[in-house]
């Protein structure tokens, strides 16, 4: 099958860009021919990032592409005003579609996976003129793009609701995101969770007093409650230290909040790396402090490494971790129960090891072979579909 995923680029921070390398290796290694087109002219290649397969084809749109620059401000316009009349935007989105069609017409693709929602509004919109089906893949929560004011998707519920029904499929990453679909849009969807991006053989042994935090350093993911969630943890416990790994724009804000704090002894900020199981090896738990999720890759890591996951009651974590089995779950940007829930956490040996056992059998759900299985279903299903 030849497969072709549209994007920004795979080849910067962030699990939208992780969880898109680890799909394409496993269908790659199932025989299929993977292609990834760039729509960032900008795109620097780096297959050592996330590991890619180097058999993964990298199409970069051309250096006359302005697409990137302009879909921020096109969504702005859209959302303010609900249609667009700033006609040179029109015509420079117009020329890039162009570009876009072309590509996929000349590669003669049998499928083109828009990923998130942008990318998927946009297969919406050329399908009549391209020869290849159609999937859009949802890369973060319905709550998330929809509910969300002024960020992502917000006031655009009808664009949304006329192009996903002109899609051959849509894939969300949660059961609970098919149903507001459903309930709220009136629309079908289908789930597929992402997949653990790495096997191991080797636990978290539970044995050092680390917790651990990693992601972007963004509002979404809640790292300033996270912060005063340890600060108040740190005035009943003097050996437990905190290191959050990533890179963003908070960061100064981050690392501020810990020398007001002076916390500098008790949390680390650490840079990004794609090797983040040596710091799951040394570590007791995943904090989850996201005031919003998709399908969290780190957390299905996690998993992979018997770590024990303490998050917000975020509608991913609901679904996927059982609170008290495999994890514990907490009233959603609740500060203060989430330092109680530390506290109890770390004077508890017999509760970390049920949790550490509990949770690394629950990683065989998000294998490649059986997520692998469910993308192949879906694509063959979709190809062959008239």
């Amino acid at each position: 099958m030849k497969i072709c995923f549209i994007m920004s680029t795979p080849f910067t921070q962030g699990g939208e860009q992780r969880v898109v390398s680890v799909i394409s290796n496993i269908l790659t290694q199932k025989n299929n021919e993977v292609f990834i087109l760039c729509v960032d002219k900008k795109t620097m290649i780096n297959y050592e990032m996330y590991k890619l397969n180097k058999k993964v084809n990298i199409i970069v749109l051309s250096e006359k592409g302005i697409f990137e620059k302009m879909k921020s401000l096109f969504l702005k316009i859209i959302r303010k005003i609900g249609r667009i009349t700033n006609f040179s935007v029109l015509k420079n989105i117009q020329i890039e579609k162009c570009q876009i069609i072309r590509t996929i017409n000349d590669n003669n693709f049998e499928v083109v996976i828009g990923v998130a929602g942008y990318y998927s509004v946009l297969l919406a919109s050329i399908k009549n003129k391209i020869n290849s089906k159609v999937i859009g893949w949802q890369h973060n929560s319905f709550d998330a793009y929809f509910r969300n004011e002024n960020r992502y998707y917000w006031k655009l519920d009808n664009m949304f609701i006329k192009s996903i029904p002109k899609l051959d499929k849509y894939i969300v990453l949660t059961k609970s995101d098919k149903e507001k679909f459903k309930k709220e849009f009136n629309v079908d969807t289908t789930v597929i969770y992402n997949p653990k991006s790495f096997n191991s053989n080797e636990i978290s042994r539970l044995d050092n007093n680390i917790f651990l935090a990693a992601g972007r350093y963004t509002y979404a993911k809640g790292f300033d409650m996270l912060i005063d969630a340890f600060k108040i943890f740190a005035k009943k416990n003097e050996e437990w230290r905190l290191i959050i790994v990533g890179e963003g724009e908070e960061k100064d804000k981050l690392q501020q909040m810990i020398l007001k704090y002076s916390m500098e002894n008790r949390i680390t900020l650490e840079p990004f790396t794609n090797n983040i199981k040596r710091y799951m090896l040394n570590a007791s738990a995943l904090l989850i402090s996201s005031r919003w999720e998709g399908m969290p890759m780190v957390v299905l890591e996690a998993m992979e490494m018997g770590l024990p996951v303490i998050g917000y009651n975020i509608p991913v974590l609901n679904e996927i971790i059982e609170n008290e089995k495999e994890g514990m779950i907490i009233e959603k940007n609740n500060v203060e129960e989430y330092a109680q829930v530390l506290i109890h956490f770390s004077q508890d040996d017999v509760l970390r090891k049920k949790l550490s056992k509990n949770i690394k059998i629950k990683s065989e759900n998000f294998s490649h072979e059986k997520i692998g299985q469910n993308w192949e279903d879906l694509l063959t299903k979709v190809c062959n579909k008239k």
